[in-house]
């Protein structure tokens, strides 16, 4: 009977089965060793230096379309944050190096490429192609749920109080920002009249700036909370977005206003799901197109010709909004425009640890002191542990920062297992239901895509401080809001 007993266990075991993310990540390990063995060959062999826009394009183009198979292969959402920071990672880190591949280099205005030794280029082409592919790894190893504990708290009770609850947190978030908001606006905008030069403004930040950033998030609570009728909370998203794009035409800023339209619009189609029809499909293409063509006169304009509303549109009318016929020439300048970071990463591999040692983690835990307003006392240790920033100033070429500079800028070649950790931690907080209620991981998750996607183009320190207050003021607000927000009849079975 024993024997029989051993047997049935043995029998009832259940096999081990290699799921498809077990065979997507074997696949991309063996792409990533083949990838390394590559970089260590090219880097040795001239034609691959001489040509080393064209070596990084073909291995960029192939790796990029086996990633998106493999989140295809994982049904990864293309509106999951780690889709989304993939993509516009390859457009801001390769979009110039493309272009040099295809003979379209009269189309980059910026002649950066020239600049610097073909060797410094091709190795920082390598040194970003295996930092994505180490960050794709990190994200399909972070597969597993991983709930927040603190956000989860207030997930609890039924649906209908965990939407008000939301709802309150978001209403009293945006009043609470939207003066600091437009009081920043508002300098932003006096100053950009004065000068008529984006590089020239100089408007002080600090507390005011950063309460002001919260009026996005506030946004992005009312909305996921679904509060709204849908007609109303398109009213909202459609409002906001015109003031983010009057704010980018009349001072040339773009970073965060385009990041805030980017995360409300990706907001509400989450919140309310909409079916995509053809003439659905067509509209938003054109508004695309729209709004490309926008932040490419912003771009033109930006040096010494800053002009008001009236005058931008009528200037630039139908460049604007009749230039359907010229889509070729808006790919090709938006990839001109972004893939200025590539140049970034040039920089900093150039001049560390030659001229400039290795920081050691200064750049990560140097920021803790920036949760609080403490700019005048730390002023010049900041400007220390912004690397890119020191670097920047040294080639006197302002590109901006990336992530990636930041781990090779800190840790020299540990930046590969850096990459697959931060690939996991994305992956980890950003999943579609961290918090055990959608409306709520919605709500956490866009607000943080509205700060964290900045990464592809700046550094820790400028994101960290700003990533503190929205992810804990949320919970104060929803904390304060929550006894308040129960039902008669569960307020009676709670007495």
């Amino acid at each position: 009977m024993k024997v029989r007993l051993k047997r049935n266990a043995i029998y009832n075991k259940k096999p081990i089965v290699f799921s498809n993310t077990h065979f997507v990540v074997g696949i991309h390990i063996i792409i990533e060793m083949a990838l390394l063995l590559i970089s260590v060959v090219c880097m040795s062999l001239p034609a691959a230096v001489e040509y080393w826009y064209t070596v990084i394009s073909v291995l960029a183009a192939v790796l990029l379309l086996f990633q998106i198979l493999g989140y295809v292969i994982k049904k990864v959402s293309v509106f999951n944050f780690v889709f989304i920071f993939l993509i516009l990672s390859y457009l801001f880190m390769f979009g110039i190096v493309f272009l040099l591949a295809l003979g379209l280099d009269k189309a980059v205005f910026w002649k950066l490429h020239t600049e610097f030794s073909k060797e410094v280029m091709l190795q920082s082409g390598f040194m970003i192609l295996n930092y994505l592919e180490m960050f794709y790894i990190g994200s399909l190893l972070g597969w597993r749920k991983c709930n927040s504990k603190l956000y989860g708290y207030f997930a609890k009770g039924n649906q209908q109080v965990v939407k008000k609850r939301i709802y309150k947190a978001g209403l009293y978030l945006f009043c609470m920002s939207l003066p600091f908001r437009l009081y920043t606006d508002i300098l932003l905008i006096n100053a950009s009249k004065i000068t008529s030069n984006y590089f020239k403004v100089s408007v002080g930040s600090g507390f005011y700036d950063d309460i002001g950033y919260l009026c996005v998030p506030g946004l992005i609570y009312i909305i996921s909370s679904e509060k709204l009728k849908r007609r109303k909370a398109y009213m909202v998203a459609m409002i906001s977005c015109i003031y983010f794009a009057y704010v980018m035409v009349v001072t040339g800023d773009r970073r965060y206003e385009v990041t805030g339209i980017i995360a409300i619009l990706l907001c509400v189609i989450k919140t309310y799901p909409i079916k995509f029809s053809v003439t659905m499909i067509l509209g938003s293409g054109y508004l695309s197109v729209v709004l490309l063509n926008i932040l490419i006169v912003i771009r033109n304009i930006r040096k010494g010709r800053l002009l008001s509303l009236t005058k931008f549109l009528m200037s630039n009318f139908k460049t604007i909004f009749f230039s359907l016929s010229t889509v070729k020439n808006t790919i090709i300048e938006t990839m001109a425009e972004f893939g200025i970071s590539f140049f970034s990463v040039v920089q900093v591999i150039k001049n560390i640890p030659e001229n400039i040692g290795f920081q050691y983690g200064k750049g990560f835990w140097g920021s803790i002191p920036a949760i609080l307003p403490t700019g005048p006392i730390f002023k010049d240790f900041f400007e220390q542990i912004d690397i890119s920033h020191v670097v920047n100033l040294l080639e006197k070429n302002p590109v901006g920062q990336t992530i990636v500079g930041d781990f090779y800028a800190n840790f020299g070649l540990f930046y590969l297992p850096l990459s697959l950790l931060f690939g996991i931690f994305v992956k980890k907080f950003f999943d579609e239901n961290c918090t055990g209620n959608i409306n709520l991981s919605i709500a956490r998750n866009y607000s943080f895509l509205y700060i964290e996607i900045n990464l592809i183009r700046a550094c820790f320190f400028e994101v960290f401080r700003n990533s503190v207050y929205i992810y804990v003021i949320p919970l104060v607000l929803m904390y304060m809001v929550r006894e308040g927000d129960y039902t008669s009849k569960e307020c009676y079975e709670k007495c």
